[in-house]
This record gives structure tokens, C-alpha cells and sequence, in this order.
């Protein structure tokens, strides 16, 4: 599971996380002593120079909450990747035999959730509902790259956006059980579904149901740098990944990635995907605390979806 955790990240990781990059590949590449000697693990962190400088969370994550965010910098990551996912196949730089599975991304995000995901409750409800096939993910999600489209390639970054808002709405419900209040109109659940109309109108359509075209393309804005890619044959012939080159980016360029706080919604769970040593030494306190985030009182007020 964390081998192709770190697989799938490596190729989907926007241009402009060029530290995380080389994290990643160094990684990969010494997988089999990295996951056998946590000291060999702070080796490459430290040559890498890939440790986040900010120690907290961002506003938008904590809501104020000085150890708040883990869960909400995850779901920044997931969202990501599964963009990461679709642009890598869209490309023009890429081959057919190169792209990825968004069924397999999806199973790939799966096991990571289940193995590594530091919110038990979370975690549950995640497995539950995917392997149920909620939000149509078992006809909708396809490993057919070849003859799969545009629209096709993007279905897994809109499942999981579909799944995140369901997940604001169970929040929200489960919120009021615990207090004793009355269970929230469809116009309170519609409050907390992203993005609301006001930051995305053409999002919404009259009757109240998404434009998804419209739909992913916010999220792209949201999550996703602006790029142009150039296949780098060397590269390709050992794993597919591109050479990148950066045009236009809304995110801080090279090494000054490292103080953005998307930056460390990426780093520091990937570093602690099975070597769990590396979150107790920087992050110890607030992972312990986070284990218990996803009771209903302790979660109260952060159910947003960012």
C-alpha cells in the first residue's frame, strides 16, 4: 500500500512541489531501507531539506484550532492527487500505456486510508462507504485508459468531491443528533456542500444539482497549479514520470514551496505513511490529538469541506 502510495503521488504531485518531488523519488527509489531504519529516513528528509518550516496547520484547515487541520490537510492531498490523476492522462505528453487507472488510484487511496489514515472513525466510515460503491464509484471509476476520455479521466477527482461533501453532511447531521437539535433542513445541509453559489455559481443549476464541467474546473483553480509538461524520454523509459516545466503557477516557486502550508498537508503525511516515528518526533502531540478529532464534540464547527 505505501509503495504505490508513493508511486501514485510521485507521477500526480503538481510542477511547483519540486521538494516534494525529490522527497518522493528518494523515497522510492530507497524504499526497501526507508521503511526498515526511521534514522535513514531522517537522512533523506534532511538532504532533501524537505521538512515543513511552518509547524501548524493554515487558518483555512485549524478554523483557529492551535492542533487542528490533520484531517482537512488530507483531504487537501487526496483532492490533489485525484486532479494530478486527470492531468497526467490528459496530457498530450503522455502515452496511453502511461496513464493511470482512476479505478486503481482510487483502490491505491483505499489502502492508504485503511492502513495509514491517523483518524480511526474516519477511517471506518471512508471503508464503509467505498467499498459500498457509494456515489456510483464502482461503474463510474474505470482502469480502461485507452479508450476512456477526457471526461472519464476527471470522474475521480468529481467522486471525491461528491464524497467529501457527503461527508460535510453526515457531519452536520451527526452534530445535531449529539446536541439533541433538530436534524438540518436541505437548505442548512445545501450550506455546507462546495463550493456554495456565491464562489461558484455556474457550479450550481437551477434546479439545485451540480454542472460538473463547471464543477471540476473550479477545482482544478482550487487545487491545481498552472502548468505545461515535457516528457522526458530518459525519464520515462525507468518510470513514465515527466520532466516538467513550470509556466504559470499561483504557488510560491521552487524551495520557497516549503513555507506554503499546502506544502505541509503533503509532507508530512506522506513522510508518515508507515513510519509512524517520524510524526511522533515533529508532530507528536498534535497526532494524539487528532486520533480523537472525528468525535462528534471534538469536531463541532470544523465540518467544512477545506
Amino acid at each position: 500500500a505505501l509503495r504505490d502510495w508513493i508511486n501514485l503521488l510521485y507521477k500526480t504531485m503538481p510542477v511547483s512541489f519540486r521538494g516534494m518531488h525529490r522527497m518522493l523519488r528518494a523515497l522510492r527509489d530507497e524504499f526497501d531501507d526507508v521503511v526498515e531504519d526511521e534514522d535513514y529516513l531522517f537522512e533523506i528528509l534532511q538532504e532533501k531539506d524537505v521538512r515543513p518550516k511552518k509547524r501548524y496547520w493554515s487558518e483555512a484547515c485549524s478554523l483557529g484550532k492551535k492542533m487542528g487541520g490533520y484531517t482537512c490537510g488530507l483531504w487537501q492531498l487526496f483532492h490533489i492527487m485525484a486532479i494530478g490523476v486527470a492531468e497526467w492522462n490528459m496530457s498530450d505528453t503522455v502515452s496511453p500505456s502511461a496513464r493511470i487507472g482512476m479505478a486503481y488510484a482510487a483502490r491505491t487511496l483505499r489502502s492508504f486510508v485503511e492502513e495509514f489514515f491517523g483518524c480511526e472513525v474516519c477511517q471506518d466510515h471512508f471503508i464503509e462507504a467505498f467499498d459500498s460503491c457509494a456515489h456510483d464509484r464502482c461503474t463510474r471509476l474505470t482502469d480502461d485508459v485507452i479508450t476512456a476520455s477526457d471526461a472519464d479521466f476527471k470522474e475521480l477527482s468529481l467522486y471525491l468531491w461528491e464524497f467529501h461533501n457527503s461527508v460535510n453532511v453526515r457531519l452536520l447531521n451527526e452534530k445535531a443528533e449529539h446536541y439533541g437539535r433538530p436534524l438540518p433542513s436541505k437548505e442548512k445541509e445545501e450550506e455546507v456542500r462546495w463550493p456554495s453559489r456565491d464562489e461558484c455559481s455556474t457550479c450550481w443549476l437551477d434546479d439545485g444539482s451540480w454542472d460538473k464541467g463547471a464543477v471540476y474546473d473550479f477545482l482544478k483553480a482550487e487545487y491545481w497549479a498552472e502548468t505545461d509538461f515535457v516528457h522526458d524520454e530518459e525519464e520515462s523509459n525507468q518510470d513514465g514520470l515527466w520532466k516538467k516545466y513550470k509556466t504559470e503557477s499561483t504557488l510560491p516557486e521552487g524551495d520557497d514551496l516549503a513555507s506554503n502550508n499546502i506544502f505541509s498537508f503533503i509532507l508530512i503525511p506522506v513522510s508518515a505513511v508507515g513510519l509512524y516515528a517520524i510524526l511522533l518526533r515533529w508532530e507528536k502531540d498534535r497526532l494524539g490529538k487528532q486520533k480523537k478529532y472525528d468525535s462528534p464534540v471534538s469536531r463541532a464547527g470544523n465540518y467544512y469541506y477545506r
